[in-house]
């Protein structure tokens, strides 16, 4: 109903604007009509970034393969596996972010790589043959993100769900359902032969990191602003501005108490003290766990005056969201830490091999003088988990399977990928969608 008023309201303040010239320089601005444009402006540019980038790795997959057969059974794959991924995400949570479905797009791509590893190890041309390299590699990827589901942050959580579907129904296919399929022989690129194996020892890597980390991460600033995650609705925002400087800024105060009556007393002792900026008979009571709670609005000023009252929190919006992530923070900075400790363990556990580490800590390390440039984001820090489960995923391949063709194509053509679907993210005019693409592009 907010949306059809709001559509009807702007349709005839636009015609008004071009038929009298007096209203030209009309203003408007409502927290509501914020909300409805920036609505309006995700859902538009997530949709953009979703078709553009599914186009682009469907051209990609054609180029890679250059099998028809095997790109098309791909491509039921992966689209199959991200709609049981919404359908899952849309049954277990009653309200779902639309970001979320849209990083989930991406991260579905991370499962190419158990594709590739089988097609160019000649999997798909045989019987049966469990690829165990694969396997672990799932088993670290899917551990990673199950726990992250216990992440306090709704969109973090619908995320790691997301990212499990996809991921499970992946592996399933091209790790046992493709092999019954069968395809072609895999078609190598000849020039790709004439890479080399690295010069740099890998100890000198791992060295070289641990010491970038060691200066970085104590030098990282975080920004606990959640609204700056949002669309950055530049006009509405400059229309706000001019009001707050014009008319001033009305503070919202929280008024909270045992019972009902308790309340209505506390707002009939509020308005005798100062006069209140909004109808104190309207005020709409909440209630939960055990506690009433309304707000009202009064003037800034006024501020000083009520706030050592014991039924008053005079804290701002901002101050309270800022506190809330914070709080957020904390422990998905442990969570992630944990993550990455079980996941580091694993690849000991598998390759007994300090170059599986380098994959993982080296890619870490330029990260962290990439977060140095900007204030990190609860979305950079979680982006952090993508990078770690595709590097280890890497050096598991490379430490099990060797360093050949077979592996290379399927590392190279793997990061490919997962650069090109989480790249389009970096090009989104959403703060939240561009830190995600960009840390993990780079």
């Amino acid at each position: 109903k907010m949306q059809d008023f709001y559509d009807n309201f702007k349709t005839h303040i636009d015609s008004a604007k071009k038929d009298d010239g007096k209203f030209s320089d009309l203003k408007y601005f409502s927290s509501e009509i914020l909300m409805i444009e920036n609505s309006k402006a995700i859902f538009d540019d997530v949709n953009l970034i979703m078709v553009t980038s599914i186009v682009f790795l469907i051209v990609l997959y054609i180029f890679i393969l250059r099998i028809p057969f095997l790109s098309l059974n791909t491509l039921i794959t992966i689209i199959s596996a991200n709609l049981l991924g919404i359908t899952v995400v849309t049954m277990v949570y009653d309200n779902v972010n639309i970001m979320s479905l849209n990083f989930g797009v991406a991260i579905g791509n991370l499962a190419i790589d158990y594709m590739l590893h089988h097609h160019f190890f000649r999997l798909y041309m045989h019987h049966f043959k469990f690829n165990k390299s694969v396997f672990y590699g799932f088993i670290t990827t899917f551990a990673g993100f199950f726990i992250c589901l216990f992440m306090p942050f709704p969109l973090l959580s619908q995320l790691s769900l997301y990212a499990m579907v996809c991921l499970i129904v992946s592996y399933l296919s091209f790790g046992f359902l493709y092999q019954e399929i069968r395809f072609k022989k895999p078609i190598f690129y000849k020039n790709m032969r004439r890479l080399r194996k690295p010069k740099i020892n890998n100890r000198f890597i791992i060295l070289t990191s641990i010491i970038i980390l060691a200066v970085c991460l104590p030098n990282l600033k975080l920004d606990y602003n959640l609204e700056k995650l949002d669309y950055e609705n530049k006009q509405r925002l400059a229309d706000r501005d001019f009001f707050i400087k014009e008319l001033g800024q009305d503070s919202t105060i929280l008024l909270y108490a045992d019972s009902k009556e308790e309340l209505q007393n506390n707002i009939y002792k509020i308005a005798g003290k100062i006069t209140l900026k909004s109808n104190p008979q309207t005020a709409k009571i909440l209630q939960k766990d055990d506690k009433f709670y309304t707000k009202l609005n009064i003037d800034s000023n006024d501020l000083e005056s009520i706030k050592d009252l014991d039924f008053v929190d005079t804290r701002s919006i901002k101050e309270l969201s800022d506190e809330i992530t914070s709080g957020i923070y904390k422990p998905m900075i442990i969570v992630l830490s944990i993550v990455i400790v079980i996941m580091v363990a694993i690849v000991f556990a598998v390759t007994r091999s300090l170059v599986s580490f380098s994959y993982t800590i080296a890619p870490l390390s330029i990260i962290s003088l990439y977060f140095l440039t900007s204030e990190v984001n609860i979305m950079h820090l979680f982006s952090l988990l993508i990078i770690v489960v595709s590097s280890v995923d890497y050096g598991i391949y490379v430490e099990k399977e060797g360093e050949n063709i077979k592996t290379l194509h399927a590392i190279i053509f793997s990061s490919i990928t997962t650069i090109a679907g989480f790249g389009f993210l970096s090009f989104s005019n959403i703060l939240a969608l561009r830190s995600f693409g960009l840390t993990i592009a780079i």
